[in-house]
């Protein structure tokens, strides 16, 4: 039984040293495809929501020139919010994986995220909607180049496996 028990501290000391040993890089990579993730799962949400926005509910929320804003937005607006949402968290699951098709789904993210920062420019949005929807969009935008900018810094540097 003793011998047991000495093979099991071996093996927990075995494990220890290989997580030592293990590049920096990599565990802060891994610690931000966490945080990635969970921006990309807030961003789902928040994707899914304004599909399923009702007039009724938003009343208290929203002006009716915000809201007459919001129900007009165009389809290839609307096109570019699910390529955000959509390529953000697929990204972010690959980056998590280590994968390097996260580099080209984030590159989708950036892409819808640029969508919509072009729809809010032609359509007057920020003179619109009032500061907290404008500082969140350009936060949005902001926080999907680093996380794109980190994948492709992590991919230069080969911390990400093709396929």
């Amino acid at each position: 039984m003793t011998q047991v028990s000495q093979v099991d501290f071996d093996a927990s000391q075995s494990e220890a040293v290989s997580v030592e040993n293990v590049d920096p890089a990599l565990k802060w990579l891994g610690i931000f495809a966490c945080f990635s993730v969970a921006w990309g799962v807030l961003s789902l949400i928040t994707f899914t929501l304004s599909l399923t926005m009702d007039v009724n509910s938003v009343n208290h929320l929203y002006s009716p020139e915000q809201i007459e804003y919001l129900m007009q937005t165009p389809f290839w607006a609307g096109v570019g919010k699910g390529f955000a949402a959509g390529g953000l968290f697929i990204g972010s699951v690959y980056l998590l994986l280590r994968k390097q098709s996260a580099y080209y789904w984030l590159m989708w993210s950036l892409t819808g995220s640029l969508l919509i920062l072009v729809d809010t420019v032609f359509r007057g949005g920020f003179q619109i909607l009032s500061g907290m929807e404008t500082g969140v969009n350009l936060i949005s935008i902001v926080v999907g180049m680093f996380i794109f900018w980190v994948t492709y810094r992590a991919m230069l540097d080969g911390q990400l496996q093709p396929e």
